[in-house]
């Protein structure tokens, strides 16, 4: 008759590092959050530094005890509002002065659906009037491409901030 000898023995785990495993996703949502910048300060690339708009980035949640992490890219540049959520038609006067001037033609430096500024265009005759009808622009509509396009991108940047996340836990199994 054989005879066996079963051993059991407690295996304990790491203490769960929650500072780490936090820091690591904040790390995956402020990457994403600095690319969203770049795309945004692309649709101004050609403006001049006098009417290119500043891209705050703010990142809420940075402590494990916060429910969520929250990366915004924002400005509070009128301009770029304008362009972003297009204007309406709208009547313009003179103001201060006897009339308007300003050149007969002109081409947008930017172009709906495209993230991304050209070099633009003024110039031709000079029209002189008291008031003009603006013809309004097109939303541009920069923010919903620009969150389209990086949505996949935030998919892969979470999953290896997950990855770290859990080494930086102390549970992982590599």
């Amino acid at each position: 008759m054989a005879t066996g000898i079963l051993r059991a023995e407690q295996i304990l785990p790491e203490p769960f590092d929650i500072r780490g495993f936090w820091a690591e996703l904040v790390a995956g949502v402020d990457e994403t959050n600095k690319r969203v910048r770049v795309k945004f300060n692309s649709t101004t690339a050609t403006f001049s530094a006098e009417n290119r708009p500043e891209f705050a980035l703010k990142l809420e949640g940075q402590s494990p005890l916060s429910p969520q992490i929250v990366g915004t890219c924002s400005t509070v540049h009128q301009i770029y509002e304008w362009i972003v959520r297009g204007t309406e038609k709208h009547p313009i006067a003179a103001k201060n002065k006897k009339a308007l001037a300003f050149p007969g033609l002109f081409v947008a430096k930017t172009t709906p659906g495209v993230i991304a500024s050209g070099p633009g265009f003024s110039g031709g005759d000079t029209v002189i009037r008291k008031e003009v009808m603006h013809p309004g622009t097109k939303p541009r509509n920069f923010d919903v491409i620009i969150g389209e396009q990086i949505e996949p991108v935030f998919a892969i940047n979470m999953n290896q901030a997950l990855a770290r996340a859990v080494k930086a836990s102390g549970h992982s199994t590599r």
